[in-house]
């Protein structure tokens, strides 16, 4: 994508120079312009050659016009594929993505999981609802994208329960993404009582628990959940 910008962003700048220049022979040439004025053929192979300069200038125009729509339509597809259509932050598929790049490698020093759970989902529903169910899921992500941001990766894993994965970070990083979660939950719960978020989480270090499979990591971070 960024090199065919790049290509068409090139055409157009010779297009430019080039024809700045013819254009300065012209109109700074007076034997030239007076060629041009008198002779017909001069004249007709002028007009031409601006005419092709002209259609090429438009269809260059519509070109960024197609690659302008194209990456915008690109991206809200991206969005769609990616992203969980309930809380609207990363979902299983996305998951998958970061488990799949380190499946059949080496886990990095300082590596580390967080598996969350909203413990009163299932009340939610029964007590006042889906649609309040559903809403509890939306806050939930809503402050997890929140806290996560410049942290590490989150994404819904299925139901009632989201992935974080920390790569390459130091381990307070952990620290600050629960005190955030805690303050931000307690706020909400403070606000919304009607609509308090009850959430247990376990962790799980690369460097702390010695594993050497990233499933071996999430599966420990969901087992500790408490």
């Amino acid at each position: 994508m960024k090199k065919q910008d790049m290509i068409k962003t090139l055409h157009l700048a010779v297009l430019l120079i080039l024809s700045s220049i013819c254009l300065f022979f012209v109109f700074t040439d007076t034997a030239l312009s007076h060629e041009i004025a008198i002779n017909p053929k001069v004249k007709l192979v002028f007009s031409l050659i601006w005419i092709t300069l002209g259609i090429s200038f438009l269809f260059l125009f519509l070109d960024f016009l197609f690659l302008r729509n194209y990456k915008k339509d690109f991206h809200q597809l991206h969005h769609a594929a990616h992203s969980d259509s309930m809380t609207g932050i990363a979902n299983r598929y996305s998951c998958d993505g970061i488990i799949q790049k380190y499946y059949d490698s080496i886990l990095p020093d300082y590596l580390g999981c967080i598996m969350l759970e909203i413990t009163n989902l299932s009340d939610i529903n029964h007590l006042k609802g889906r649609r309040h169910g559903d809403m509890l899921l939306r806050e939930f992500a809503k402050i997890l994208d929140h806290c996560s941001k410049n942290l590490c990766f989150v994404g819904r894993n299925g139901g009632n329960k989201f992935l974080a994965i920390f790569e390459q970070v130091e381990s307070h990083s952990f620290s600050l993404f629960l005190e955030q979660l805690e303050q931000e939950i307690s706020l909400h719960n403070q606000k919304y009582p009607q609509l308090a978020i009850q959430y247990s989480y376990g962790t799980s270090f690369q460097h702390q628990d010695e594993v050497t499979t990233i499933m071996q990591l999430i599966a420990l971070a969901n087992r500790r959940i408490s």
